[in-house]
């Protein structure tokens, strides 16, 4: 399935939200610039999580990325969607 950039937003935010749950009701502090350590307060172990739910939901392989280099909700919204293309 392609999403829109939206859509792709959007899932994520559930995705955050699902690999962190003190996030509950806070969806709208969860923003394209927020910085997934320092903002969102995500550990080292949240992250991996995060990534793992991120795979099996847009059912892409993050073989190839680096998700210490995901510094933004934002860049992990490129990198799913470049992760889509290719995979299409």
């Amino acid at each position: 399935m392609d999403y829109s950039r939206e859509e792709t937003f959007n899932k994520l935010k559930e995705i955050v939200i699902a690999a962190d749950e003190s996030l509950s009701g806070r969806e709208s502090e969860i923003t394209e610039s927020s910085r997934i350590l320092q903002d969102l307060g995500f550990s080292s172990v949240e992250l991996l999580y995060m990534a793992v739910i991120i795979e099996e939901t847009f059912k892409i392989a993050m073989d190839d990325v680096n998700v210490w280099e995901l510094s933004t909700v934002g860049d992990a919204v490129d990198m799913i969607m470049n992760e889509m293309k290719k995979q299409h």
